[in-house]
């Protein structure tokens, strides 16, 4: 379900010339992510 959002900020950083090439869109992608914390008992359930 992420996968649009992804390919607008994808699209936005190739268009304002911060990221030229594939590698470039992943490695600011990469340095720029923050993990969320996982609230206490989630880390038990399942997901499906």
């Amino acid at each position: 379900m992420a996968a649009p959002h992804v390919s607008g900020v994808a699209a936005l950083l190739i268009s304002n010339g911060v990221a030229t090439t594939p590698n470039d869109v992943r490695t600011v992608l990469q340095s720029t992510a923050k993990d969320k914390e996982i609230p206490n008992g989630i880390r038990d359930m399942a997901f499906c």
